[in-house]
């Protein structure tokens, strides 16, 4: 499984997350008809649900095509038992996935991989451009937001 989305951002940076994971898959797989949830208890005591979002697909963000191949293993923690491998986008493909939609939060989750140093302008650009050889449709908005990007960064 490969994770993108606030999982992934809170892998790299610590700070938000969401409490809907968005994965891909490297084979296809039968998801159940039923949400797939988890109810937790938060570190403050609240209660909250974790769960699957079946709808995301790394087929419609901009992606580098050798992004499964340059996604990190997950280290877990102690003594987990998996039943998946589970990988994170790099920060860059994580960057670029986030560049096509660039929502506020977009926006602001490269911003704060760049503060990090994860990703720069350059190699920002740099990637996206290798992906954008892959993509189909109008390209000049995502242009126009690596520039924004690169006067930010």
């Amino acid at each position: 499984m490969f994770l993108a989305g606030g999982m992934a951002q809170h892998f790299y940076s610590g700070g938000r997350y969401t409490e809907d994971v968005d994965a891909s898959f490297s084979h296809r797989l039968m998801v159940p008809a039923k949400d797939l949830t988890i109810d937790y208890v938060r570190e403050d005591g609240s209660p909250a649900t974790l769960y699957f979002d079946a709808n995301y697909s790394d087929t419609f963000a901009l992606m580098h095509p050798d992004h499964r191949k340059d996604s990190r293993e997950w280290p877990g923690i102690g003594n987990e038992r998996r039943l998946i491998q589970l990988y994170v986008l790099s920060p860059i493909d994580l960057a670029l996935s986030k560049v096509s939609r660039f929502s506020e939060q977009d926006h602001a989750d490269i911003l704060v991989l760049a503060e990090h140093g994860l990703v720069d302008a350059d190699e920002l650009r740099a990637r996206a451009t290798e992906a954008l050889e892959y993509y189909v449709g109008d390209t000049r908005w995502i242009q126009i937001n690596l520039d924004e990007l690169a006067r930010e960064i």
